[in-house]
């Protein structure tokens, strides 16, 4: 009893036992296990079997993609497999045919009616297996070569499939990589487009912190703050004057007139309580008002006019902000005339940045009036008193500590 084993990629063919009584070839089986390269398919021939003659393959299929040079190994080791299991098994065939005829010759010599008849079953076997699998000759020889070509055939319809998978999934990486690029190169032309724009704005809106003035310094050496509340009055300007008449402190109100319409006994108790009431345009709408030089003056002498039917006497005040700032890029053209009809014009040197910062805690107002304070012996402070701007209610207290504790007094800008 012999055993032929070979070894292929870590697979072993097995020839078939062979003896006295029985001829089975069923177990000459080979298998191509795992041939993996990477991450490419897994390929799995396997139930070659010596017997019946078929060939399995089972393709399953790759993760992320054969390369194509892999893909051509897997056919090449493919085929070099198969043309050595053919060749074993054309021997496995021609020894068990060998072993066949020599079962015959010791049966036939032998006078033993029971060994007899086992050489007649050993003939019947031996027949059976010739006439179907070898002594067909040329019809088993066509069916293995059969095999083979489909075999063939198969892996190299499998590597085409790999390789055009990997040049579809190059090409859409490709056009992936590409619209990235667009996108990104997209987004760099709105970013900068955008920041084109905000910087054009920028030049057009009211600067958040002025010193232009007509009026020249009255401090004598001493330091002096001027606090300033513009565009009211509105349903919180009453907050505002509690603050200052508790501590003493006289303010200037820049009005708008229309707001003043509206909240006419706050107003009149501006006056009472000795804080000066300035001009800030009737409607503080910045399309209208600066539009040309008659409609800049018929705004102020609208504002006179409200002013003056609230108090119930005639009201004129000298002192004009224009709204903006008066180095904002529409009302700069306007500085010479506005002092033409009479009146002086000032900005401001700090702020609590009320109409500029977006999260207004009372916390960062303060802050933000600090960082914005320089320590002049003249300061002059900007706030709003419209409404939502609660917050600046509740840090007025702590400014006028500020100035008080920097050895400042409160003045008007009427008194300057």
């Amino acid at each position: 009893m012999k055993k032929w084993n070979a070894i292929i990629y870590g697979t072993d063919v097995n020839g078939s036992n062979v003896n006295g009584s029985s001829v089975n070839s069923s177990n000459a089986n080979a298998s191509i296990v795992n041939n993996k390269n990477g991450n490419g398919p897994n390929m799995y021939g396997k139930s070659i079997n010596g017997k019946n003659g078929k060939l399995t393959i089972k393709h399953a299929s790759s993760r992320m993609g054969a390369k194509p040079k892999i893909a051509i190994k897997c056919v090449a080791s493919l085929v070099t497999f198969c043309l050595f299991i053919s060749s074993s098994i054309a021997f496995s065939s021609h020894m068990l045919v060998s072993a066949a005829s020599s079962a015959n010759t010791t049966s036939t010599t032998t006078s033993n009616a029971s060994n007899a008849s086992a050489a007649s079953n050993a003939s019947t076997t031996s027949t059976t297996i010739s006439s179907g699998e070898v002594a067909g000759g040329s019809s088993g020889n066509d069916r293995k070569a059969d095999s083979l070509a489909m075999v063939v055939e198969l892996a190299i319809k499998m590597a085409r499939q790999d390789v055009g998978s990997t040049y579809a999934e190059a090409e859409a990486e490709a056009v992936a990589e590409a619209a990235r690029k667009e996108a990104e190169a997209r987004a760099a032309a709105e970013k900068a487009a955008a920041e084109a724009a905000a910087a054009a704005a920028a030049a057009e809106r009211p600067s958040s912190q002025q010193s232009t003035s007509t009026g020249g310094s009255s401090s004598g050496g001493r330091k002096i703050v001027y606090i300033t509340v513009d565009d009211g009055p509105s349903s919180l300007t009453g907050k505002f004057l509690d603050i200052f008449e508790k501590h003493g402190v006289r303010a200037t109100f820049f009005v708008v007139g229309k707001q003043a319409e509206r909240y006419p006994e706050q107003i009149k108790r501006m006056q009472r309580n000795n804080h000066y009431i300035a001009n800030h345009s009737y409607s503080h709408d910045y399309s209208s008002l600066y539009s040309s030089k008659s409609s800049l003056s018929s705004e102020l002498k609208k504002w006179d006019e409200a002013i003056s039917k609230i108090l119930g006497t005639s009201y004129h005040a000298r002192v004009f902000r224009f709204p903006g700032g008066s180095t904002y890029s529409r009302a700069r053209q306007y500085r010479d005339y506005v002092k033409e009809l009479g009146y002086s014009y000032y900005d401001w040197t700090c702020l609590n940045g009320d109409a500029e910062i977006s999260n207004r805690t009372a916390n960062n107002l303060y802050n933000y009036l600090v960082q914005t304070y320089k320590g002049r012996n003249e300061e002059i402070v900007l706030i709003h008193d419209t409404s939502g701007k609660q917050t600046t209610v509740d840090m007025l207290e702590r400014m006028i500590k500020f100035f008080k504790d920097n050895g400042y007094e409160f003045r008007t800008l009427a008194q300057k």
